[in-house]
């Protein structure tokens, strides 16, 4: 949803869109035939990204009124661009990617056009490149349940006590499931299993958005690193443990609860920071977070892309001090930056080149209606 240019929202917004490009380009946590204790560390650090999209999302989405609007909004805003990608991705990801030559790459049998539709059906993601738009489909199933999630807010917002009890409760059983290691809930990316804990996430975030002001405080974004690390410390000495005893991989995903925690230290983070930088730094935020949702959409591919020219092997041995923990810090953060920036860049080209097409659209009318009178 749109943030109306809260700069503390929009810096969150960029935050999370690292953190989720830095999920999907880590090193393998699995090294020299065993379970890396630092890339898991750097694995949980990356964790947490969506669920911040997901506080985000809740702390404007219930200041909405005409369901029918919000439903065309959503269609036009996020709808479309998700099938563009899809249709991109469906038809030249293969020429562009792959090696394939154009005609095959546009070339798709019978039996592809109905597995892309089968999979549409089951609201699944259609392809290699386009595994992250499970949080697309989570987001129009959150949508189109607005109006039940509207009446729970409107209930929870007369009185404090009430917001105390869901939050209690809530998190009590986010920890449950952590403790049955996701067997309670059995939460996963798709369909209700991801909108379940994607509705109690966005319920936080609207709580906490309503109290935002209390957390302005000079020392928040202090306790909030603090706290963020400090957690995901903890959760990578679990996760470390569930690897070696082959029990998966639940307490590093964002629908636990340390990943509620770890999401809530990021946004408070956000909100105190940005009061202390000045009025070009905002600018500079609210630019960029404009491009992030089409770097959302884009990041897989460009991930891809220099994959097949061995950029992430070269990087890595470009870094220095690239077999110590601290080169593995170096080398993810100087791979997500690198990936950021590609796909911002795309972002910027492609909205330069649709302002040029509408403005000569605009031209085009203007002069047949110049003619015409």
């Amino acid at each position: 949803m749109k943030s109306r240019k809260d700069m503390s929202v929009e810096l969150a917004r960029i935050l999370a869109c690292l953190i989720v490009i830095g999920a999907h380009s880590y090193l393998s946590v699995y090294y020299d035939d065993c379970y890396d204790l630092n890339r898991v560390f750097i694995s949980c650090l990356c964790a947490d990204g969506v669920a911040v999209f997901w506080l985000i999302m809740g702390g404007f989405l219930f200041n909405q009124i005409n369901y029918k609007n919000l439903l065309i909004k959503t269609f036009k805003s996020i709808g479309i661009p998700m099938i563009c990608m899809i249709t991109f991705t469906f038809y030249l990801s293969g020429w562009l990617i792959d090696g394939d030559s154009l005609l095959q790459s546009i070339t798709h049998t019978k039996e592809d056009y109905v597995y892309l539709f089968n999979l549409f059906l089951a609201w699944e993601s259609p392809g290699e490149y386009l595994g992250h738009l499970w949080y697309l489909y989570t987001y129009f199933a959150l949508i189109l349940c607005f109006p039940i999630l509207k009446c729970f807010v409107d209930y929870l917002d007369e009185k404090d006590e009430r917001e105390r009890i869901f939050l209690v409760i809530s998190f009590l059983f986010l920890v449950v499931n952590d403790i049955s290691n996701n067997r309670l809930a059995m939460f996963s990316h798709r369909s209700i299993n991801a909108l379940i804990p994607a509705a109690l996430v966005v319920l936080w975030g609207h709580i906490l958005y309503k109290n935002k002001d209390k957390f302005l405080k000079p020392r928040t974004a202090l306790l909030s690193i603090i706290t963020f690390i400090a957690l995901n410390g903890v959760r990578t000495v679990v996760q470390f443990q569930h690897f070696s005893v082959d029990k998966g991989n639940h307490i590093s995903y964002w629908y636990t609860g340390v990943g509620m925690v770890c999401a809530i230290s990021l946004m408070t983070f956000c909100f105190s920071l940005v009061e202390k930088v000045g009025h070009n730094v905002k600018k500079i935020v609210g630019f960029v977070a404009g491009h992030t949702f089409t770097v959302y959409l884009i990041h897989l591919l460009v991930i891809a892309k220099l994959q097949k020219c061995n950029f992430q092997d070269k990087l890595y041995h470009l870094v220095p001090l690239n077999d110590t923990y601290v080169g593995e810090f170096i080398y993810t953060g100087c791979i997500v930056l690198v990936i950021f920036f590609i796909s911002i860049s795309i972002s910027i080209l492609f909205k330069w080149i649709s302002k040029i097409f509408k403005n000569g659209k605009q031209c085009c009318r203007e002069n047949i209606f110049t003619k015409r009178v």
